[in-house]
């Protein structure tokens, strides 16, 4: 008898032979399946759950930055490159990740920090 689990990605049952082994789990496998994990490694989602990019703007820095992950990015902004993160504001939202860079690379082009300050 095979035992199965449920991937988090594709949400089908797999035998525990399609995911990889990870001994800080219960189950002592991953939550992904090595199909879905793949696909993370390469691509940083699950197009099931395929995330926003967030444009965002610190203005006591004029820094305009674009992540997946606001919560987070904000934190290293204040943390590890100790910026003024007070009023920090999201400019805009999308799942298209070249008009996401498309906008940010203007705002740096006329005039805001960004990336390489």
């Amino acid at each position: 008898m095979t035992r199965h689990q449920k991937c988090s990605g594709c949400q089908t049952q797999k035998p525990l032979t399609d995911f990889h082994k990870d001994r800080s789990r219960k189950s002592g496998r991953q939550r992904y399946c090595k199909e879905c994990k793949r696909f993370l490694d390469k691509h940083g989602y699950h197009p099931k759950y395929k995330q926003d990019y967030i444009i965002y703007y610190l203005p006591k820095e004029k820094y305009v930055g674009m992540t997946f992950n606001l919560k987070r990015r904000i934190t290293a902004h204040e943390k590890q490159h100790k910026r003024d993160v007070t009023g920090y504001r999201v400019l805009m939202t999308t799942k298209n990740g070249k008009i996401a860079h498309i906008i940010e690379t203007f705002l740096h082009l006329i005039g805001f920090n960004g990336f390489r300050y």
